[in-house]
C-alpha cells in the first residue's frame, strides 16, 4: 500500500493572517477525536495504540488520552487544545463536506485509490492549538497507516503540547533575576517560573538546585570543564548523579534496575539521556527522574541537567513534562 504522507504541513491561519489571540480550552494531555461514531469505533484501537502511548513513572501513565466527540459538536469544541478530525470515505468514495474543505479533488482521488492523508495545522482557532486531519478510504488503510506513522503523529502533538505549556507556564510570570544570576555566576541559564526557589547554589562545585514545592519538583544542573573527547559512559553519569544525590539530596541514588540510557538530541546537543527512578532508601521514598548529559563546545563544559519529581500518590507525568519545558529553555554561555 502506498501512502500520501503530508505530515507535516504547517499553516498559520488566524484573523487577518495572524495567530489568534484567544487561549485554548481543555486539558493539554487530551486529544479530542472529531469523527462519525462508526468511523471512530472502527479505528479506535489503532488510534489508542498510537496516541495513548505509556511511560513508566513507575506506574504506567499515558502521554495523551483520547476523547470522542461527534462531528456535529465540532463548532462547540473547536477551541480545544488538541483536535484530530478523522474521516473515512463513504461507499461512493466521497469525503464528507467538512473534510472536503481541506482536501483538494486530486488528494481525494488519491485517498479513494487507497492512500491516506494526514495533515497538521496550528493556531487555527486559538493560540498554540494543534489540529490534525486523518482521512482514509477505509478503516483498514487508516489502521495500517497508523502502524507505520503513528509515532510521527504523536510527536507532532507533543511538539504542539510543548508550545502550549511554554506559554501557560510563564504567562503568570517568571523570575528573570534568577536567570540572570545563573548566567553570570554559573555560565548557563534557564527560564524560571515564578514559584521556584534556589534550594542550593554551590559556586565552588558548579552546582545549582532549583525547587518547586507541593508537590516537589527538582531541576539540578552540574557542570565541569572538559574537551569533548572524554567519551563518558552512561555508568559515569549515573555515578555522578549518585554523588550529587549523596551530597545535596539527602543521599538519593539511582535505582539502576529501573534506569535506561539512550543517545538523544537535546537542544541540538548529542546527549546521553538517563530515564528511571531515584530513591532515598533509608526513608523509603523516591520517584521518577530524567537526566540529560552533554558537552557544550562553545562553553567548553560538560553539563548534567537533572529533572526529578516527588509526588507520592499522584500522577507524575505532568510534573515531569513541566520540568522538561523548563529544561528546554537551557542555554550555555560561550567562553570569551
Amino acid at each position: 500500500m502506498r501512502f500520501l504522507t503530508l505530515l507535516i504541513f504547517i499553516l498559520f491561519i488566524g484573523c487577518d493572517g495572524e495567530i489568534p489571540k484567544r487561549d485554548t480550552l481543555g486539558p493539554h494531555d487530551q486529544i479530542l477525536v472529531i469523527a462519525d461514531s462508526s468511523d471512530f469505533v472502527k479505528t479506535k484501537k489503532a488510534l489508542e495504540k498510537s496516541l495513548e502511548a505509556e511511560v513508566l513513572l513507575p506506574a504506567p501513565e499515558k502521554l495523551f488520552t483520547l476523547k470522542f466527540m461527534p462531528l456535529e459538536k465540532y463548532e462547540r469544541y473547536k477551541r480545544w487544545q488538541n483536535i484530530l478530525i478523522l474521516s473515512i470515505l463513504d461507499e461512493e468514495g466521497k469525503a464528507d463536506g467538512f473534510v472536503k474543505s481541506v482536501l483538494s479533488e486530486e488528494a481525494q482521488q488519491k485517498v479513494t485509490n487507497g492512500e491516506v492523508f494526514l495533515g497538521i495545522q496550528k493556531n487555527i482557532w486559538t493560540k498554540n492549538q494543534g489540529l490534525a486531519y486523518l482521512v482514509g478510504k477505509d478503516a483498514k488503510s487508516i489502521s495500517e497507516f497508523l502502524e507505520l506513522n503513528g509515532e510521527r503523529l504523536l510527536e507532532a502533538f507533543l511538539e504542539v503540547q510543548k508550545q502550549q505549556l511554554l506559554y501557560v507556564m510563564f504567562k503568570v510570570g517568571e523570575q528573570d533575576e534568577i536567570s540572570e544570576e545563573l548566567w553570570e555566576k554559573f555560565g548557563w541559564k534557564v527560564r524560571v517560573q515564578f514559584d521556584y526557589v534556589v534550594a542550593n547554589a554551590d559556586e565552588d562545585n558548579d552546582f545549582v538546585w532549583l525547587r518547586r514545592f507541593y508537590p516537589d519538583r527538582f531541576l539540578s544542573v552540574k557542570s565541569f570543564e572538559g574537551t569533548g573527547t572524554e567519551n563518558y559512559s552512561p555508568e559515569f553519569w549515573i555515578n555522578l548523579r549518585n554523588e550529587i544525590g549523596v551530597k545535596y539530596h539527602q543521599s538519593s541514588e539511582v535505582d539502576t534496575l529501573h534506569t535506561t540510557a539512550e543517545k538523544v538530541d537535546f537542544l541540538g546537543y548529542q546527549a546521553t539521556k538517563l530515564t528511571g527512578l531515584w530513591a532515598i532508601r533509608k526513608d523509603l521514598v523516591g520517584g521518577p527522574f530524567r537526566s540529560y548529559c552533554f558537552f557544550d563546545a562553545k562553553a567548553q563544559k560538560y553539563f548534567l541537567v537533572d529533572l526529578a519529581v516527588f509526588a507520592p500518590g499522584e500522577a507524575k507525568k505532568n510534573y515531569l513534562t513541566q520540568l522538561e519545558i523548563i529544561a528546554s529553555t537551557f542555554e550555555a554561555k560561550p567562553i570569551k
